[in-house]
C-alpha cells in the first residue's frame, strides 16, 4: 500500500513503543473488601483515539488512562487493570519483560494470589478477558463484544496493514493458536458471559462461533442506538449489576439460546 495513502495509525504515534517499553501497563489495588474476589479488567483497542500523539499524551502520559476505573467492583478484595498501549490484542502482552499472553497469565496469576478471579472485557479486552479468564481457570467471565476469533483481522490489505503485530505472529507457534479461542473455550469449564448489540453484524458473527458452546450465556442487547463513531464509545455497564446478577447464575448454562434483554445501559468513557 502505498505510504501517502495509508491510513495513520497508533504504530504512528510518538511515545507508543516508549510507553510498551518503559511502562507497567497495569495497576493493580487492594480494596477494603474481605472477599476473596479479584476482579481483572482488561482495556480495549478504544484506549485512547484518534491515533495522534496530541491524544496519546493526553490520555495515556498524563492520565495514566484505564478502561474500567469508573465501573470498579466495590466487593471485590482486589482490582487489576490492564491494558495493550499497541493495540493488538495483547499479543505481545503489556510491556517489554511481560511481552506474551503467557507471561501476562503468569503475572496475573501472582498478582491474584489464588482468589476467585473474574476477567471483564469490552471488543479488544473482551478477548483477552475470555483468553487470560479461559488459562487462569476464572470464577467467571464478562465479554462486552469481545472477539473470539481474530482471523478475520488478517484478510484483506487494510485489515493486514492495520494489524502488523497480529501478522508478524500469524505462523508462529505459541501465538497463532490464540488467533482462534474455540477449543480453548470448549476445554475450560469457566462460565462465560457474553453481551452484545443485537444489531451488530460482526458481533453477531462471533457470537454464531460459540452459540453451541455450553458454559455460553449469550447476551444481546436491545438498544435505541449505537455509538458513533465506531470504537469511540463502549459500552459501559453497572458493575454493581454485574457482580449481584450475573454472578448467580449457576453452571451449566439453562439457556443456550440467545436471550434478547434490556438492562440498565450507558454510553459512557468507561
Amino acid at each position: 500500500m502505498n505510504n501517502q495513502l495509508r491510513k495513520r495509525s497508533q504504530f504512528d504515534v510518538s511515545g507508543v513503543y516508549q510507553t510498551y517499553c518503559q511502562s507497567k501497563n497495569y495497576e493493580a489495588i487492594k480494596l477494603n473488601s474481605q472477599s476473596n474476589l479479584c476482579v481483572i479488567y482488561f482495556s480495549s483497542n478504544g484506549l485512547y483515539y484518534p491515533d495522534t500523539a496530541a491524544v496519546f499524551h493526553r490520555v495515556i502520559a498524563v492520565k495514566d488512562r484505564y478502561e474500567w476505573k469508573k465501573n470498579i467492583v466495590q466487593s471485590a478484595r482486589k482490582v487489576i487493570f490492564v491494558r495493550d498501549v499497541q493495540k493488538q490484542w495483547y499479543v505481545e502482552g503489556i510491556n517489554l519483560q511481560v511481552n506474551s499472553i503467557e507471561k501476562l497469565c503468569a503475572l496475573l496469576k501472582a498478582e491474584s494470589q489464588e482468589m476467585d478471579v473474574v476477567c471483564v472485557g469490552n471488543s479488544a479486552g473482551g478477548y483477552a478477558a475470555v483468553l487470560v479468564g479461559c488459562k487462569l481457570n476464572a470464577a467467571r467471565i464478562f465479554s462486552f463484544s469481545g472477539q473470539f476469533s481474530l482471523l478475520h483481522q488478517l484478510e484483506g490489505e487494510f485489515a493486514r496493514n492495520k494489524n502488523p503485530t497480529l501478522i508478524k505472529y500469524e505462523n508462529v507457534d505459541g501465538y497463532k493458536q490464540n488467533y482462534l479461542l474455540i477449543d480453548l473455550i470448549k476445554a475450560s469449564k469457566v462460565p462465560i458471559l457474553y453481551f452484545y448489540p443485537a444489531k451488530c453484524v460482526k458481533d453477531r458473527l462471533q457470537a454464531e462461533l460459540v452459540r453451541d458452546i455450553p458454559m455460553f450465556m449469550l447476551l444481546p442487547l436491545i438498544v435505541k442506538t449505537m455509538p458513533t463513531p465506531a470504537g469511540a464509545l463502549t459500552l459501559s455497564i453497572y458493575s454493581q449489576w454485574i457482580y449481584q446478577t450475573c454472578w448467580s447464575y449457576t453452571m451449566p448454562m439453562q439457556e443456550k439460546s440467545s436471550i434478547p434483554i434490556f438492562f440498565p445501559i450507558e454510553y459512557q468513557d468507561i
